[in-house]
């Protein structure tokens, strides 16, 4: 078939059966679940306070006019 490939899951399911569409669903939302963990991780040691993501460096200070 020459075309676009299925774009949505029902259309997957349609085209290649539901074993093949799980097969190639799940390493996306392995990859989709691995980055929003690590985000939500980066977020909450941001929100800890710890100062580890700041720069290093001292920066110069904010005017207030």
């Amino acid at each position: 078939m020459i075309g676009v490939p299925p774009t949505g899951p029902d259309e997957l399911t349609g085209f290649a059966g539901r074993s093949a569409a799980l097969s190639q669903l799940a390493p996306s939302a392995g990859v989709l679940a691995v980055l929003l963990g690590s985000w939500l991780f980066v977020a909450a040691r941001m929100r800890a306070g710890r100062g580890w993501a700041r720069a290093r460096f001292p920066s110069a200070p904010l005017r207030t006019a």
